[in-house]
C-alpha cells in the first residue's frame, strides 16, 4: 500500500534525536522542520549584534567620508555599422579607392589614416560600438544586441564590470579569448558559441561575489560545452527558461544556485566534466538538473533544499557530501565513481538505479536518511578494485513501491544504523545484516504481497536492537494473520525491544521472524 505524501519545496534539514520514525520522515518530506544546520552558510540562525557606540559611529562615518567615490560605469552597446563599403579618394587622388573592413570583431575600434597619401587623415574604419573604442575595463558594461545584423565576435581578452546579451543578441568567442566580469545577464534565449582563432579554449570568469543570470526567455540559453567557466563565491540564477552551463573542466567553488519556479539550471553537458569545490548553496522552486556528464567533487558539499537538486543521469567522481537534500529519479541509472556521503536526505524514486563502481562507496552517515520511495535499486557499477559498499549509519527506508528493491553491493550496517520497510521487499543481496543497536521498523498495510514490509537478507542476520511495527492506513489485521517480516540464511540473537501493536506477537522460526495476530489488534494510523 502506497503512502500518500505532500511534497513541499524549500526543505531544510534539522538534526534530530537518534529515534528515527515515520513521523520524522514525513515531516522532512513535507518541509515542516525548521532549519538550524551547523556550519552551513545558509543556516537561519539569528544573531543579535550590539548597536555601535557613538564613538564607533563617528569613526565609521569618518572612514566613509574619506573613502574614494565608486568609479563611474559606462554602458557601451554593440553598434555594428555598414562595413565593407568602398570610397573614392578626393583630388588629386580621385580614381583611387579604399574600403572599410568588413568584420564583427569585438576589437574593431574607430580607425583613421592617410590611405589616399594626400596628407589628410580619413576614417578608414568605424567602431563596432557606441563609443570610438571597444570596451575593456572594470568601468564598462558591454551590451550586445544584433545591431547591423551580426553577433559580436570576441577576438581579444577583456575584463568588464558587466556583460549583457539582449534577447536578440549573441556572442562568438574565438579560441584564446576570455571575459572576466562581475555580472553576466542573459536576457533571452540563444547562447555563447565558440569558433575561429587559435590557442586555448575560451574562458568565462565570474569575478568573486558576482552574478550570472538568465533573466528572460522561456527557452534555452546555452554556454558552449567547450567554454571553461570559473567562479568563486559567485551566484548563478535562472529566472526563466533553461540555462546550460559549460563543461571542459569548468570549476565552481562556494557558489550559490538560485532557480525560480518552472526554470532549470543544467549543471553538466553531455560527455563533459565540471568540478565543484567548497559549499554549494541555493534556493528556489525550480530545478538544478544533473542528467549527463561527469560531476567531480573536490571535497565539495551540496547544501541545496528539497527538491531543488535532481540527479537523473551522469557519473559522480571524487568526494562529495550531501548536507541537505537531493533526489535520484527517473527510469535510468546514475553512477558513483567516488565517495558520496549523505548527512542529509536523499530521495531515490521510481525505478532509478544507483550504480556504485568497484573500489568506491556510499556512506549514509549518522544523521543521513536514504529513502527508496519506489522500486529502485542500488547496483554494482563498472571499474575495478575492491568490492563497492553501501554503508549505513543513519536510516535506510524502503517504501512507496510494492516490488523488490535490491541492494546488490555489499551492505555494511554500522552501529546504530536503522532500517525501515514500509511496503514491498528490501533485499540485502550481499553481506550480513548486523542490527548493531539500530532499529528495524516494519509497516503492515495489508495481507497481500508487497502490502507489508519485508527485509530479505541473502546471508546471515544478527539481531540486537529494537523492533518497531505499525499499521498503515486503515488496515486492521485479523486473528490468525501471519506476516514474515525477515528472512535470512542464518539467524542469531533477538530483538532488544519490541514495539508492536497490541494483539500481535513476535516469533523466531528457523531463519525468519514472523508477526502472529493472536488477538484483535486496534486500528492504528501512522
Amino acid at each position: 500500500m502506497k503512502r500518500t505524501m505532500i511534497f513541499q519545496r524549500g526543505l531544510g534539514l534539522k538534526r534530530t534525536p537518534r529515534l528515527w520514525s515515520h513521523t520524522l520522515v514525513n515531516s522532512i518530506m513535507a518541509g515542516a522542520l525548521p532549519v538550524a544546520r551547523v556550519g552551513s552558510r545558509t543556516a537561519r540562525t539569528s544573531f543579535v549584534q550590539p548597536s555601535p557606540t557613538p564613538l564607533a559611529l563617528v569613526a565609521l562615518l569618518s572612514i566613509l567620508a574619506l573613502a574614494p567615490a565608486q568609479a563611474q560605469v559606462t554602458d557601451v552597446t554593440w553598434n555594428r555599422q555598414a562595413f565593407g563599403q568602398t570610397f573614392q579618394c578626393p583630388p588629386p587622388r580621385d580614381g583611387v579607392s579604399y574600403g572599410w573592413p568588413n568584420n564583427s570583431n569585438w576589437s574593431q575600434s574607430e580607425t583613421f589614416g592617410d590611405v589616399c597619401s594626400i596628407g589628410v587623415s580619413l576614417r578608414t574604419g568605424p567602431s563596432n560600438w557606441s563609443t570610438p573604442n571597444y570596451p575593456n575595463g572594470l568601468n564598462y558594461n558591454a551590451i550586445l544586441g544584433r545591431q547591423g545584423g551580426s553577433f559580436a565576435n570576441l577576438d581579444v581578452r577583456v575584463t568588464l564590470n558587466g556583460l549583457t546579451i539582449l534577447s536578440d543578441g549573441g556572442l562568438n568567442m574565438q579560441f584564446g579569448t576570455s571575459i572576466t566580469a562581475h555580472a553576466f545577464d542573459f536576457q533571452g534565449d540563444g547562447g555563447i558559441l565558440v569558433g575561429g582563432g587559435g590557442g586555448a579554449w575560451p574562458g568565462l570568469t565570474l569575478a568573486g561575489g558576482g552574478t550570472m543570470t538568465k533573466s528572460g526567455g522561456a527557452g534555452i540559453f546555452a554556454l558552449d560545452p567547450g567554454i571553461q567557466l570559473s567562479s568563486t563565491d559567485g551566484t548563478i540564477a535562472v529566472n526563466s527558461g533553461t540555462l546550460e552551463l559549460p563543461g571542459n573542466g569548468s570549476r565552481l567553488r562556494d557558489v550559490t544556485l538560485n532557480v525560480a519556479a518552472e526554470a532549470t539550471l543544467n549543471l553538466v553537458p553531455q560527455n563533459q566534466e565540471v568540478r565543484f569545490a567548497g559549499r554549494l548553496t541555493g534556493e528556489g522552486e525550480g530545478t538544478v538538473l544533473w542528467n549527463r556528464g561527469r560531476l567531480i567533487g573536490e571535497s565539495a558539499t551540496f547544501d541545496l533544499p528539497y527538491p531543488l537538486f535532481q540527479w537523473t543521469g551522469g557519473q559522480m567522481e571524487g568526494t562529495l557530501t550531501n548536507a541537505n537534500a537531493m533526489t535520484i529519479s527517473g527510469s535510468g541509472g546514475v553512477g558513483l565513481a567516488g565517495v558520496l556521503s549523505n548527512a542529509g536526505f536523499i530521495l531515490h524514486t521510481d525505478s532509478a538505479s544507483l550504480g556504485i563502481n568497484w573500489g568506491q562507496r556510499f556512506q549514509n552517515l549518522e544523521w543521513g536518511v536514504y529513502y527508496l520511495y519506489g522500486d529502485g535499486s542500488i547496483v554494482i557499477g563498472g571499474g575495478g578494485g575492491a568490492w563497492p559498499q553501501f554503508e549505513n549509519a543513519g536510516l535506510l527506508i524502503k517504501g512507496g513501491g510494492t516490488g523488490n528493491s535490491r541492494v546488490d553491493v555489499p551492505f555494511v550496517n554500522r552501529p546504530g544504523g536503522s532500517i525501515e520497510v514500509d511496503s514491498g521487499q528490501l533485499s540485502l543481496a550481499r553481506g550480513d545484516y548486523v542490527q548493531g543497536g539500530g532499529a528495524l521498523t516494519i509497516a503492515l498495510g495489508g495481507r497481500g504481497a508487497g502490502e507489508f514490509g519485508q527485509l530479505i537478507v541473502a546471508e546471515r542476520a544478527s539481531l540486537d536492537g529494537p523492533l518497531n511495527v505499525f499499521l498503515m492506513g486503515d488496515f486492521v489485521p485479523e486473528i490468525g494473520d501471519q506476516f514474515q517480516i525477515l528472512s535470512s540464511v542464518g539467524l542469531s540473537g533477538t530483538f532488544s525491544e519490541l514495539n508492536v501493536p497490541p494483539g500481535i506477537s513476535v516469533e523466531y522460526r528457523g531463519n525468519g521472524v514472523f508477526l502472529v495476530v493472536a488477538d484483535a489488534a486496534p486500528a492504528q494510523v501512522r
